[in-house]
């Protein structure tokens, strides 16, 4: 029974070692915590209109040798289509991440409009 137990063994420093990494991933705060819970009108953190990037700079936690996002300004208008285009790895997808507040950029900032 006990060579059968430890053949799991593997299996179990694996998920041990997973478990850890989620933790830090749900215990780390957000930078906007306190203009959330500061703010009287926490609908402006909404977006029904235009969205502006503002000098962006960014880095993955995970990979914080690697600039992803460096001094990016971008003005998106209400009903207007943009198309985000470049080799893998330059950031499309991080633009949409750091609107969805994924992620919050290490300079700069996401202002998102209201109507």
């Amino acid at each position: 029974m006990l060579g059968q137990a430890l053949a799991y063994a593997p299996n179990v420093n694996s998920a041990i070692i997973s478990a850890g990494r989620i933790m830090r991933i749900l215990d780390r705060k957000s930078k906007m915590t306190d203009l959330v819970q500061n703010s009287s009108d926490k609908e402006i953190f909404s977006c029904n209109g235009n969205v502006h990037y503002s000098d962006i700079e960014f880095r993955y936690p995970t990979r914080p040798g690697v600039q992803v996002l460096q001094g990016l300004n971008l003005d998106v208008l209400r009903g207007q289509t943009v198309a985000l285009v470049g080799p893998s790895g330059c950031g499309k997808s991080t633009c949409i991440q750091l609107l969805l507040r994924y992620y919050d950029p290490d300079r700069g900032f996401v202002v998102r409009f209201r109507r």
